[in-house]
């Protein structure tokens, strides 16, 4: 026997939008963190780069080698730094995803 309707009492109603929204701010100010703090490191490595072509241009490095050490050591931080931050984003992004879906699985189970 399937079920043809449920009622969801107000109270439950304006409970699960105040916990959502609560819920949303806490991932919204979490992510922020998260993504300045990414940004800044980011920032770092920019700036040690620059001073490396500085470095280089001055002759402070004992050879070519010694530059594209540094530099491939640089350019490969600040890769896994984009990747994390698009981790970071893609994870904020998705969020609201799981909510919806089970909003969506419910809804279908009341219709059946």
């Amino acid at each position: 026997m399937a079920i043809k309707t449920v009622k969801v009492s107000k109270d439950f109603h304006d409970w699960f939008l105040r916990w959502l929204k609560h819920d949303h701010q806490v991932e919204t100010t979490d992510t922020e963190v998260m993504l300045q703090r990414i940004d800044a490191q980011i920032e770092i490595q920019f700036k040690r780069r620059n001073n490396l072509v500085e470095m280089r241009l001055n002759s402070e490095l004992s050879g070519e080698n010694e530059y594209k050490t540094k530099r491939a050591e640089i350019e490969a931080e600040i890769k896994r730094l984009e990747k994390e931050r698009a981790g970071v984003k893609y994870a904020s992004d998705d969020w609201m995803k799981k909510p919806r879906k089970e909003l969506t699985m419910l809804c279908m189970l009341l219709i059946n």
